[in-house]
């Protein structure tokens, strides 16, 4: 044990070094820049380009047309989502199951996706809408065509 005594000291300031080391990176929030704002949580995140907003909110959805689980949907439909503010592109990511190819059209709160075709009668279609930058989750509705 003597011959190891002379490393306590040294063994003492190595943990308390170490310790004082991850204590201050679990409390030390990075710094924020002009593209990022602070959440509802208190997180950094990025916010959309265009937003210069403090506090980045990710825009809320009011309603949908179709409605949630509507069934016998016109297969000519236009799927119609109107959130509670104008809507950046940059701000939403939307996907329809199965794949459908539809043309997304953005103008101040509303966003429309219009068929490229004709839906496929008898199917159930799920369409998501995903905050990327936002810690909003994403929101997923589904309807069936006639």
């Amino acid at each position: 044990m003597k011959k190891y005594s002379k490393f306590i000291p040294f063994a003492v300031v190595i943990i308390a070094f170490l310790s004082y080391s991850l204590l201050k990176k679990s409390t030390t929030l990075p710094a924020k820049t002009s593209d990022q704002a602070q959440n509802r949580t208190g997180g950094i995140q990025d916010v959309p380009s265009g937003f210069d907003n403090e506090v980045y909110t990710a825009p809320q959805i009011i309603s949908v047309s179709p409605e949630d689980k509507e069934t016998d949907v016109a297969v000519n439909s236009t799927l119609t989502i109107t959130f509670d503010r104008a809507v950046d592109p940059s701000e939403l990511e939307f996907s329809i199951r199965p794949e459908t190819a539809v043309g997304l059209n953005i103008e101040g709160n509303t966003q429309n996706a219009v068929p490229d075709f004709s839906f496929a009668e008898g199917t159930t279609y799920t369409y998501i809408v995903k905050y990327p930058d936002s810690a909003t989750q994403s929101q997923t509705y589904s309807y069936r065509e006639f």
